[in-house]
């Protein structure tokens, strides 16, 4: 489904959601990552980086040396918190891990 127009409430309601894992999030940014992510935004132009990046279980596994299976357990255990993106399909803020582990609580 292609949308070329997206109301101004809709795109200030999906940033008041994103705000918690992404604070620097803006309407502005929001619409360079839509853009980026389906494709449609020139090659040539540059995007603003999107702060927070958020990783899949498996790269926060691989980039903090720990087991997918930790990860999962510290998500269920609301240790680290999630953006839920489809039925089968998490993110974790990299800041989140990031603290978790700077806590030294990445491997209880």
């Amino acid at each position: 489904m292609k949308v070329n127009r997206v109301e101004s409430a809709t795109l200030q309601a999906v940033v008041t959601l994103l705000k918690p894992a992404c604070p620097d999030l803006d309407e502005v940014r929001l619409v360079q990552a839509l853009k980026q992510f389906s494709g449609s935004a020139p090659a040539s132009a540059p995007l603003a980086p999107v702060p927070g990046k958020a990783l899949s279980p498996k790269q926060a596994a691989e980039r903090y040396n720990c087991s997918r299976g930790t990860i999962f357990r510290l998500l269920r255990e609301g240790k680290l918190p999630r953006l839920k993106l489809g039925a089968r399909t998490v993110r974790i803020p990299e800041a989140a891990i990031a603290r978790h582990m700077e806590q030294g609580a990445g491997r209880n």
